[in-house]
């Protein structure tokens, strides 16, 4: 395995850490109609870099999930 290998692996794995610490059991009915659970009205006047961020943020978010999957396999 070579450095760069090895460090992209530790970004994922930092990111994957980060994201389990911060879950929290969801309890109770969600706060928003299922309908609308996408929709922001801040999202409107939202500039580039904002939207930029927000859009690294999710895809974080999804390969976060997906490498607890791959954890949730380990034995």
């Amino acid at each position: 395995m070579s450095n760069d290998e090895s460090t992209q692996i530790e970004e994922i794995l930092s990111t994957w850490y980060e994201w389990q610490s911060g879950y929290t059991v969801n309890l109770g009915a969600g706060r928003v109609d299922p309908a609308c659970r996408n929709f922001d009205e801040s999202d409107r006047y939202a500039t580039i870099e904002e939207r930029t961020h927000e859009a690294e943020r999710k895809a974080q978010r999804k390969q976060a999930e997906i490498v607890d999957l791959c954890v949730d396999t380990l034995t």
